[in-house]
């Protein structure tokens, strides 16, 4: 099983969150967290509001799926009165030929942006994945608008290793591309 303790984290003005590995517990706060992110159109969702896979059922099975896999870990971030307001995750595969990568991905909610919360989970995923027996790659996907997440991505040592042209509509006649990053972690 994929885990880690949990880990209390000061945020840059003094806020203390915990992060923790996600349960089943944990469905309400992501679903709610899904819904206000895709009500801003905050340029990292592809999803839109009333999508199906943010019900809180499938959310809790898909956390307890990763809870029980040796080769994922789904992280949320709790503040201090117990609110969901990030998570992140590193969803690995068994299958031999691609054992050896996970896909990571990160959501915040818009007050916990840039005050460090998305650097924190993300260098727990990479170290996570850097102390695996298999894990050896982390790749991810980005709007290429999304330019703050694109800062933090490289200063963690990811790369663009490809561009998926106009992939993301924005809304009538507005499009980005959508960069395929990666890293080594071993």
């Amino acid at each position: 099983m994929a885990t880690i303790p949990p880990l209390p984290i000061t945020l840059r003005d003094g806020e203390r969150i915990t992060i923790v590995p996600a349960g089943a517990e944990h469905a309400p706060g992501y679903a709610a967290l899904m819904e206000q992110l895709e009500r801003e159109d905050s340029f990292g969702l592809v999803s839109a509001p009333g999508d199906k896979s943010h019900q809180p059922d499938a959310i809790a099975e898909r956390f307890v799926k990763a809870a029980a896999s040796t080769h994922s870990l789904q992280l949320v971030a709790l503040n201090g009165t117990g609110e969901l307001v990030g998570e992140a995750m590193a969803r690995g595969d068994h299958r031999p030929r691609i054992a050896h990568r996970a896909d990571v991905s990160i959501n915040l909610a818009a007050p916990y942006r840039g005050r460090g919360l998305g650097g924190a989970m993300m260098r727990i995923l990479v170290d996570w994945a850097a102390a695996h027996p298999v894990l050896e790659r982390l790749s991810l996907a980005v709007f290429a608008v999304n330019h703050p997440a694109r800062r933090l991505y490289e200063s963690l040592g990811f790369v663009i290793e490809g561009v998926r042209k106009r992939e993301i509509r924005l809304g009538p006649g507005e499009y980005s591309d959508d960069l395929i990053m990666a890293r080594f972690v071993k």
